[in-house]
């Protein structure tokens, strides 16, 4: 039997990705982004990928001196979140040069506050978290 190797940055499953979010921290710590910050045609500025970011990887987005999150919402998001990761994660394959978003809604989750942006956010539930990102191939089950 030949053992596949755990992918350190691209996990499915997130009780199995505790490691991948130790190695997140260091990364960010150490200052690697594949972000930068701009403009955005969103809303203000946000942050953009340098580079393609596979689906699955840690997406490590600069936060401005402000101290604001970089990160603008989208109904349909290309980041998520995961408990034992260390920020955000890609949903999907995201192009160099493609805006950074989330759904805010699933912010309270994180015990984050839903940032005011004008539109009628209604805070989501843990279970429509989970079914989001099943629908995506994000396994997660609670403990």
């Amino acid at each position: 039997m030949i053992l596949q190797p755990k992918s350190l940055i691209q996990p499915v499953r997130f009780e199995d990705a505790e490691f991948a979010g130790k190695l997140d921290a260091r990364r960010w710590r150490a200052g690697e982004r594949n972000t930068r910050y701009g403009r955005s045609e969103v809303h203000g500025f946000g942050s953009f990928a340098v580079r393609r970011i596979p689906r699955g990887a840690a997406v490590m987005v600069r936060e401005p001196l402000s101290g604001n999150f970089p990160v603008n919402h989208s109904d349909t998001p290309n980041t998520g979140r995961a408990i034992n990761r260390a920020g955000l994660f890609a949903l999907r394959d995201i192009a160099a040069g493609e805006e950074i978003t989330e759904d805010y809604r699933f912010l309270p989750y994180f015990e984050q506050a839903i940032p005011l942006t004008g539109l009628p956010l209604v805070r989501a539930t843990p279970e429509e978290y989970h079914r989001f990102l099943a629908v995506r191939g994000f396994g997660f089950e609670p403990k």
